[in-house]
């Protein structure tokens, strides 16, 4: 009506809860390059925890072996970083097995809706979670990352006795890697095959990382691409 341009400022209003669900059973202890599986998943963590912390929004995390370890509700505050790092490098945190059952549970019965749910693991675990990835990602917006490494994958070929101890159990195993490579490289296959068939069926957001690879790069490239799906 002044016959001068009238300018709007728009702020975003963002109020984004972060939540992770962290696997912190003993199989992420192994390891056959410079970072256990621990470590390398921890310093992914570190990574989006901080960015989202420094944002201004919450940031909240679920230890979870064969049943929750502990938690934090979300906060805003910056101390939630320290508190998450010194966990996830305390060796003594880690015990048993995962069960992906129990931390879909926990996920459907105590996080908020529409909470941004993290779930970080290497996925090898048992079936039987399935029910409750579906009840889950119709909930929350989950994202699983999966992390592994190659000695998840693979075998060396040496023709020779190696002793193996399950972390869990502590049972020990002699074998000859290059008599069962073969076979266990396509056990491996399957099992992630399906953990990744399960996750696309839900329409889920995941990635994987392998820990002879560094994650920045496969970072960036997820939320790139997730920001362009929302678009």
């Amino acid at each position: 009506k002044a016959n001068k341009p009238l300018v709007k400022e728009f702020i975003e209003e963002r109020n984004l809860n972060v939540l992770f669900i962290i696997d912190v059973s003993s199989g992420m202890l192994t390891g056959s390059t410079e970072k256990l599986k621990s470590e390398y998943a921890a310093e992914m963590i570190a990574t989006i925890a901080y960015s989202v912390l420094n944002s201004g929004d919450r940031v909240g995390f679920a230890l979870f072996a064969n049943k929750l370890i502990s938690d934090e509700k979300l906060t805003n505050k910056k101390s939630q970083f320290s508190f998450l790092i010194d966990r996830l490098i305390n060796s003594e945190v880690y015990t048993g097995f995962f069960s992906f059952e129990e931390a879909l549970k926990y996920a459907i019965t105590y996080i908020e809706k529409n909470t941004i749910v993290f779930i970080v693991s290497d996925f090898i675990t048992p079936i039987g979670w399935e029910y409750n990835l579906t009840l889950a990602s119709r909930k929350l917006d989950l994202i699983c990352v999966v992390i592994r490494d190659p000695i998840d994958m693979t075998l060396p070929d040496a023709d020779l006795e190696v002793s193996l101890a399950d972390p869990t159990t502590k049972e020990q195993l002699v074998i000859n890697p290059s008599r069962i490579k073969a076979q266990f490289e396509a056990e491996s296959k399957k099992q992630l095959n399906y953990v990744i068939s399960q996750f696309e069926e839900n329409n889920l957001d995941y990635f994987m990382l392998m820990t002879n690879v560094g994650f920045l790069e496969s970072l960036i490239e997820f939320f790139l691409k997730r920001q362009n799906k929302w678009r």
